[in-house]
């Protein structure tokens, strides 16, 4: 299985950290669906799913069958899929490691040691007067 975390680890923490994308993600885990189908298994508001949808279509983890264009709102029966680099990044999303490796890195960005991202209530508080 690849690793995508590598270099396009600060991507993919952009990524995650947009409302529903993981979500989205899941739920498509259990196979293709409509939007509406969507949207009922994770109880999002219609503009912020499609949001969503389109922002993981456009990193290439969704399709629809659909031929219209991204930029407008699909049919009401289109279906949604993982394409196969979104059933890869899923099943790295669905591992502790990957989360583990992630949050390392970018407690590395911040100078932060791998033991204060390990046991983030080890680190000192702020000082009282």
């Amino acid at each position: 299985m690849r690793d995508v975390v590598g270099d396009a680890g600060s991507d993919l923490r952009e990524l995650v950290s947009h409302r529903y994308v993981i979500e989205v993600l899941d739920a498509l885990s259990n196979g293709p669906m409509t939007l509406a189908d969507i949207r009922s298994s994770i109880h999002a508001g219609r503009r912020e799913l499609a949001a969503a949808v389109r922002l993981i279509a456009a990193r290439g983890l969704v399709t629809r069958d659909d031929t219209g264009s991204w930029d407008t709102d699909a049919s009401n029966n289109a279906i949604y899929r993982h394409t196969d680099l979104g059933r890869v990044v899923f099943e790295s999303l669905s591992r502790f490691s990957f989360w583990t490796r992630v949050f390392d890195r970018t407690g590395a960005e911040m100078g932060h040691s791998e033991s204060d991202n390990a046991f983030p209530w080890r680190r000192p508080g702020p000082t009282l007067p």
